[in-house]
């Protein structure tokens, strides 16, 4: 039976062990441990972290800590996840944003997230609830926005699918209104076959060092955003 390594994890894997993708595809670069329904489950992980995941299973092996831990910082710079590639970036100010748009709480616990918002993307897309919010700015400019952390990426916060409005005078019911402060953005490009991109795009920015605000981030979903292995999505990451 053939086996590939995980390139989250470095964990030998083969069909039996293999991730999964949104539409239950199976996907043979990341184990069902670090990888499930098109999402890292554990998105928010440094490459630091994962190696203090990693060592205690492999001195369960046999092997000494300092041993272990010295193959896995020589090991998971290599691997896809972690392998810091040329990723277009750039450094944006934007002013004000209001939005209108469906919301849930989450939290990134036990990839609790990962469910639950594909869940809404599902639900705002069959039940076309963007035609319901007037006042857009950008009709083919779906966003993903992140905002009222509880404690960072530590505790809940609020998902919202929407649109950015010139006016919030009216919203739809079951919907919500925010604003979204003006801020400095790290922008990261998600470039090629999604959500995988957009999952190491994610990994990047956790590995970035940047100094988030924490404010307000978003995805920015518009006519670039397709099925092929050339689409594109901006990740808006406030900054300080």
């Amino acid at each position: 039976m053939e086996e590939n390594y995980c390139q989250s994890c470095g964990m030998p894997m083969n069909e039996e062990f293999y991730g999964t993708e949104a539409n239950n595809e199976k996907n043979q670069e990341y184990c069902i441990y670090c990888y499930e329904n098109g999402a890292f489950k554990q998105p928010e992980l440094t490459m630091e972290q994962m190696i203090d995941v990693c060592v205690p299973f492999m001195k369960n092996k046999g092997m000494k800590e300092q041993e272990a831990r010295a193959l896995m910082s020589s090991c998971l710079p290599q691997l896809k996840r972690w392998k810091k590639e040329d990723m277009p970036v750039r450094i944006l100010e934007k002013s004000e944003m209001l939005i209108v748009g469906k919301e849930i709480r989450t939290t990134n616990e036990d990839g609790k997230c990962m469910k639950e918002i594909l869940e809404l993307w599902q639900q705002f897309k069959s039940q076309k609830l963007g035609d319901k919010i007037p006042n857009k700015v950008e009709a083919n400019s779906i966003l993903g926005i992140y905002t009222d952390y509880e404690n960072n990426e530590k505790g809940s916060y609020s998902f919202i699918v929407g649109f950015q409005v010139s006016s919030i005078e009216f919203i739809p019911e079951g919907m919500v209104s925010k604003v979204i402060p003006a801020s400095k953005y790290y922008v990261v490009t998600a470039k090629g076959k999604m959500p995988q991109k957009i999952g190491e795009a994610w990994a990047h920015i956790w590995n970035s060092g940047i100094s988030r605000t924490y404010k307000g981030d978003f995805e920015l979903y518009d006519e670039r955003y397709n099925d092929t292995e050339n689409a594109e999505v901006d990740i808006y990451v406030s900054i300080k």
